[in-house]
């Protein structure tokens, strides 16, 4: 018997289900936020955005907060802003 034979699959495997919002706490994360909003490609990205401190949420009559962690809880209506890159 080879090798092979023993590996077989014998089924195929599941489709992938669609991409979901996962909330946390009544909220969603803020890196996966930016990614549904459109501000970043990945959740990677996202995460580098809000570690740089670029990312602020608006709150009203012109007040934003700052965005800390990626795994911060927000609502899903939640505002957020991404600021310039001041490096160059």
């Amino acid at each position: 018997m080879s090798m092979n034979s023993f590996h077989a699959r014998t089924t195929r495997p599941p489709k992938q289900a669609a991409a979901r919002v996962v909330t946390h706490a009544g909220g969603v994360r803020a890196d996966l936020l930016l990614v549904q909003q459109g501000f970043a490609p990945s959740r990677t990205v996202a995460q580098r955005l809000i570690e740089a401190g670029r990312v602020q949420q608006k709150l009203g009559a012109g007040e934003t907060a700052p965005i800390l962690k990626p795994a911060q809880s927000l609502a899903p209506d939640a505002v957020l802003v991404v600021l310039p890159d001041d490096s160059y």
